[in-house]
This record gives C-alpha cells, structure tokens and sequence, in this order.
C-alpha cells in the first residue's frame, strides 16, 4: 500500500461536530480525492468506487453559491459555471502536492482521458459517476477534467 498524499490527512483537515462537544478532524476534500486517485492507480481492479467519488468532488466541490464561484481568479481565467469546481479542486490541491504527489495526479488525469489503459479508467469513470450528463454527454466529463487539470497548473 503506498502512502502518497497520506500526509496531508493530518495536516489539511477541517474540524466536524458529531454531536455536541464531540469534534472530529476529517481529511479535507482535495486530500480526500488525492489519496483516491493513488489508491486507484494502485489496485485499479479493487478501488472501482473511488472513481465515482473522485467525480462526486469535481462535480460538488465547490457548492452552487460559494462566493469563490464568482472571484476575480476564476472570472480572469475564463472558467464556465460548470467547470468552476474541478478548477477550484485542482488549484486547492496544487496548493499541497509536491512533486512526485502532483506526478501521480497528473498520471491519474491521462487515465481518466482515456490515455494509458485503453481506456479502462475513463469507461469505468463514467459508469461509476453518479453524474448521468456525463454519461450523455461526454464532453462535459473532458471539460471537468481539463478544468481540474488547469485548476493544478495555476498557483
């Protein structure tokens, strides 16, 4: 099992209440999807459900009426509506990784293009999403991962 990102789950966590007086840490979401991209790409068989969950926080990162949806970064950069929170995904994950961490994403994105495994990891991505427009309209699934992708690049 290798232990990239793992760091990040103690050092990027945000505090949840379960119940009154009792807190939590939890990973935050960036580090979340970092340590289930690793995951996949390790046991690509076994970890299926992670690809459906890496979609669910590219999708919902970032929530329909966060003020970050309308920042000067974003509107600058040009970014859709819709590919507002993979961008934002990527450029808060780009904030943490390292180098051989930002390798490892950048692997997992060419997988999810369809690039590497004959296309294995983007059939089974759209599949295990549970976003059906990405299904019917599979330039959508491209323009979140590219969004993700430029989110990375920009620090």
């Amino acid at each position: 099992m290798s232990l990239l990102g793992f760091r990040h789950a103690f050092t990027s966590v945000s505090e949840l209440e379960l119940a009154p007086g009792i807190h939590v840490d939890v990973a935050s979401v960036p580090v979340i999807a970092l340590l289930k991209m690793a995951a996949y790409q390790e046991r690509p068989h076994d970890r299926r459900k992670d690809l459906g969950d890496i979609a669910i926080a590219l999708e919902d990162y970032v929530s329909d009426d966060d003020p970050r949806r309308f920042s000067n970064e974003v509107l600058e950069a040009g970014i859709r509506y819709e590919e507002v929170s993979p961008f934002l995904l990527g450029r808060d994950l780009a904030g943490l990784i390292d180098e051989v961490e930002s390798r490892s994403v950048t692997r997992f994105i060419s997988l999810a293009m369809g690039q590497g495994d004959g296309g294995m990891t983007q059939a089974v991505m759209l599949q295990e999403a549970p976003i059906p427009s990405w299904r019917e309209h599979p330039d959508e699934y491209n323009a979140a991962l590219k969004a993700f992708e430029r989110g990375l690049t920009r620090r």
